[in-house]
């Protein structure tokens, strides 16, 4: 028999669950002595998208703001307020620190957004007024500002273009102080955002490394060519190693990833992350692999190989042919012939 070795890599990640395979026969082959889970087992999903139908639910994000609207309501109202202030002052802290938005644009950008369209034109007319002709009262200037603006009528369309152009008015006032308060809580939402899912992103990570790097790793198999029987080469990971894997995939773009899959990183991030980290161990360990593929294929070589070698010599076993009834045949002989006809030929 020869021994002909063929060195082939576990490659866990084609499987959408982070593992490789048909699901059945990965438990039967876990069951085996020495065999090594190397698949992801991520939690499933709370509830599947038929339970999540029958609660009157169509994706799980709609569960998620039920479920938060009613812790909501039952937060007394003192607590709520306390709430509301804490995050008012972190939002103040964050927009002064990121020098978007001051204390005074915030006053200023609520009182603006307590005033009505009308009072707030009417407060900039006023004012103006006051300067060109200081003599004017209050009562006069309120007047004066129903006539320029065409809010005496009883003609519909008239009324509605002078609302209109008051609500412009308003909102080219509001403009300035609005522009920066959207900008100063879109940017803080999004952080705050961020830093409640680092905690979940990092456990979710360290999971999937501890399912991906038990201590000791099957990353390569040798088969023999001629029985298919295969020998695994495991390597032994340490926490030196795990460490490396963390640092290497615990960052920004990993992060960006699960963040833009949050509501289902088992599915959307799983699978990508695993096949990286798989691919990253087999390129840490493919001298070690290698080296321990050819001390195992020359092992099992020499025991294929060794029976022959003692019972015979190689070279007769090789050229040995046997016959039905005369048994072996003179192999000498077959050499002579093949000799003379050689000769013969160059005569």
């Amino acid at each position: 028999m020869r021994f002909t070795p063929i060195i082939f890599y576990v490659d866990d990640a084609g499987n959408p669950s982070g593992g490789g395979g048909d699901g059945a026969n990965n438990n039967t082959e876990n069951k085996t002595e020495n065999k090594v889970n190397t698949n992801v087992d991520l939690t499933k999903p709370l509830f599947t998208e038929t339970e999540l139908k029958e609660f009157g639910f169509d994706t799980p994000d709609q569960l998620k703001e039920h479920l938060r609207q009613r812790k909501e309501n039952n937060v007394p109202d003192d607590q709520k307020q306390k709430k509301a202030n804490v995050d008012k002052a972190n939002f103040i802290k964050y927009s002064a620190e990121k020098n978007l938005m001051t204390v005074d644009d915030l006053n200023q950008y609520e009182s603006l957004q307590k005033k009505n369209d009308r009072d707030l034109v009417f407060e900039g007319y006023a004012k103006e007024q006051k300067e060109l002709t200081p003599e004017l009262s209050d009562a006069e200037i309120k007047a004066n500002f129903e006539l320029d603006y065409k809010l005496v009528t009883d003609n519909d369309k008239l009324k509605a273009k002078a609302e209109a152009k008051i609500a412009k008015e308003a909102k080219e006032l509001r403009s300035p102080f609005t522009s920066k308060y959207t900008t100063a809580k879109s940017e803080y939402e999004r952080d705050m955002d961020i830093a409640a899912q680092i905690p979940v992103f990092n456990q979710f990570v360290d999971n999937l490394i501890q399912e991906l790097t038990p201590d000791t790793l099957v990353l390569a198999k040798v088969k023999d060519k001629d029985d298919a029987t295969e020998t695994e080469i495991p390597v032994t990971l340490t926490k030196a190693d795990r460490d490396e894997i963390v640092k290497t995939f615990k960052g920004p773009k990993t992060f960006a990833l699960f963040s833009e899959n949050k509501d289902n990183p088992k599915e959307k991030v799983a699978p990508l992350l695993t096949k990286k980290i798989q691919s990253f161990l087999k390129v840490k360990y493919f001298d070690t692999v290698a080296n321990n593929s050819y001390v195992a294929g020359r092992g099992i070589g020499l025991a294929n190989g060794s029976n022959k070698g003692a019972e015979n010599p190689f070279g007769l076993v090789k050229n040995t042919e046997k016959t039905n009834d005369t048994g072996v045949k003179d192999v000498d002989k077959e050499i002579r012939e093949s000799h003379n006809k050689i000769a013969d030929k160059y005569k």
